[in-house]
């Protein structure tokens, strides 16, 4: 039998550290928490002005969950979203608005505090930007 010295011991110990470390490190590199609270100024096709939508994600088990809602009221507060998946830098969800009548579907890539991406709506899509509000702000500023 082969008798192995210290030195080698360590250096493996070591390099099965570092290699933990990298692993660990990896699902982070893939995408930032996402939980808090989302601003996107959208303007309404067809000339219907300009409204706020407001997006509160929370860290689930393997995705997200939250609510979205809008000044204007066509997304009441609280609605919940559906069909959340998150994969890299990717972020996907629905959401009904207009009494349930209307579906809509989100697909947004994240980059530090911007989501940026398109708003599908009846067979067409509309370009859409949120920026994470800064949690040490007030609301009301």
């Amino acid at each position: 039998m082969k008798r192995v010295d210290m030195s080698t011991v360590k250096k493996l110990s070591a390099g099965m550290v570092f290699g933990v470390l990298i692993a660990a490190a990896v699902p982070s590199f893939q995408g930032a928490d996402l939980s808090g609270t989302w601003i996107a100024n959208f303007e309404i096709p067809n000339g219907g002005g300009m409204d706020e939508f407001t997006l509160i994600l929370k860290k689930a088990e393997k995705s997200y969950t939250g609510t979205i809602s809008d000044a204007m009221g066509f997304i009441p507060k609280e609605t919940p979203l559906t069909n959340v998946e998150s994969a890299g830098n990717e972020l996907s969800f629905s959401f009904t608005a207009m009494g349930g009548s209307l579906d809509l579907v989100m697909r947004l890539t994240v980059a530090g505090n911007k989501m940026t991406g398109q708003i599908e709506m009846q067979a067409e899509n509309f370009p859409v930007e949120f920026i994470k509000r800064d949690e040490k702000e007030p609301e009301d500023a």
